[in-house]
């Protein structure tokens, strides 16, 4: 604990002290009011909310790493501290080999006994997140830093699905259903950040930054089946997703700053 206590007291004594020799050149650094930056890089999910069930399929939200764009503007209103809006442009384009994996798993799991027909209105989709947070910065004559937290929203669409079987050799007949009551989800999300880079100019900077968002799935689905002829209903099965969602995303981008003011 004693060494704990001189550690902290010498690096307050360090911060203390560059803080008083470098006050005259913070007058002419921390001068940027308002930026915009434009960026892209990797975004890669660490976990996913897969059960291996087939309401899988249904679910417009994509587990592989993808390159994803984005864009953002901080506003300083004090020295150190600013305020950030944050538009990340996620999206999922596998809706045709969904939709063709769904069918696939419904002629394994149903196909010996009955002719099979899937259906679910699983298309590609946009997701735009956006989010809102707190900046601190440090700043040196070229060099930058600065952390991050923010607060959002990550949406995602997860749909019906139906399976119509025809018992071979009868006519008997079945509709198997998957359902769940609100069809957009929208989930909150926390994403502590850092950036840091240089200053080509005066304008212009460029940096690289990385962001880890977390949000929690929360929503089930219902699956029943349903004997055409009798009309008889019989819940088969429920499926919770509850799950904690992990991604990171890795960047390059160029900001441009805008106004500024002497603080």
């Amino acid at each position: 604990m004693k060494n704990i206590n001189i550690l902290i007291g010498l690096l307050f004594t360090i911060v203390f002290s560059n803080q008083l020799f470098s006050q005259d050149k913070d007058s002419s650094i921390y001068t940027n009011r308002f930026q915009l930056k434009v960026e892209g890089g990797l975004n890669m999910p660490l976990t996913n909310m897969n059960q291996n069930k087939i309401t899988d399929y249904f679910i417009e939200y994509s587990s592989e790493s993808k390159f994803v764009p984005s864009l953002s503007a901080i506003w300083f209103i004090r020295k150190r501290f600013g305020v950030e809006a944050d538009l990340k442009f996620v999206y999922f384009n596998d809706g045709r080999s969904t939709g063709n994996n769904f069918q696939k798993f419904a002629n394994k799991e149903f196909g010996e006994n009955y002719y099979v027909k899937a259906s679910s209105p699983i298309h590609n989709n946009f997701i735009p997140v956006i989010s809102l947070g707190m900046v601190y910065r440090i700043e040196t004559e070229h060099f930058y830093f600065y952390p991050k937290f923010s607060i959002g929203v990550t949406s995602f669409y997860s749909n019906w699905g139906g399976i119509d079987l025809k018992e071979k050799n009868t006519n008997n007949e079945y509709k198997i259903s998957y359902s769940q009551g609100k069809i957009a989800k929208d989930n909150f999300t926390l994403t502590p950040a850092f950036t840091m880079g240089y200053k080509m100019s005066d304008r212009f900077w460029v940096d690289l930054n990385l962001k880890t968002s977390f949000f929690r799935s929360n929503f089930t689905y219902e699956t029943t089946r349903t004997n055409l002829y009798t009309k008889e209903v019989e819940q088969v099965e429920q499926i919770p997703y509850k799950e904690n969602i992990v991604e990171t995303y890795f960047s390059v981008g160029v900001t441009y700053v805008l106004a500024r003011k002497n603080y």
